[in-house]
Order: structure tokens, then C-alpha cells, then sequence
């Protein structure tokens, strides 16, 4: 599954095409898999790890990342255990980075991300 955005665009794109976007002022790559000519809002598909990855890396929140990480690699909400876990873990010097590993590297994400 992929992560579909509905985005109001001041400029048009073409489907098939990559583009940087700003979200919440984070410049985030994406691949334009299709638009919606009859009405202004853009279909955008975030496809890579990667642009995942520089999204993530960009929140300022270290709460706000563990939840989005969980949404984007894991298409769930964190439960609090998992938030708690991660929290201690950024606390105590591990890197987002390695936390981005950590969850891409798990079953769950594998089954989801053959």
C-alpha cells in the first residue's frame, strides 16, 4: 500500500514525473503517479524509503517522528508501548536514522513492503 496525498498545488504537474513538494516547510521528493485535471487537487504517491526517510528526518518533535514513522513505514498508529520504547531510545542517543532501520528492518514492515 502507498501513502496517497491530496494536495492543493499552485503549479501543475504532470503525472509520472517527480517533484519536490513543501510539507509543514519540509521539502519532501515524490513521484507524481496521477492529477485530477477537473478539479484543483493533485494526487501525489510518496513510493521510496527514502523519501520517507528525508521527511522523518526533518520533524522537529520526537514524538511527532515516532508517530509519523509508524504511519509511513508501518501504515498504523504507534501504540504507547512502541512510543514509549522509541521516546527512551532517541533519548539515550540512538539516531532517527537508526530508528528508521530498526522499523524498516521488522516483520511487520517486510509483509507490508515485499
Amino acid at each position: 500500500m502507498k501513502l496517497l496525498l491530496l494536495l492543493a498545488l499552485s503549479a501543475p504537474v504532470l503525472a509520472d514525473t517527480t517533484t519536490t513538494i513543501l510539507i509543514d516547510n519540509i521539502g519532501v521528493e515524490m513521484k507524481v503517479v496521477g492529477t485530477n485535471c477537473a478539479k484543483p487537487w493533485q494526487v501525489v504517491c510518496v513510493e521510496s524509503l527514502q523519501s520517507k526517510r528525508t521527511y522523518l528526518l526533518k520533524l522537529n518533535d520526537n514524538t511527532l517522528f515516532v508517530q509519523e514513522a509508524f504511519q509511513l513505514l508501518l501504515e498504523r498508529p504507534v501504540d504507547n508501548g512502541a512510543l514509549f520504547f522509541y521516546l527512551q531510545q532517541l533519548a539515550l542517543g540512538t539516531t532517527r536514522s537508526q530508528i528508521i532501520d530498526q522499523i524498516a528492518a521488522s516483520q511487520e514492515y517486510k509483509v507490508l513492503h515485499p
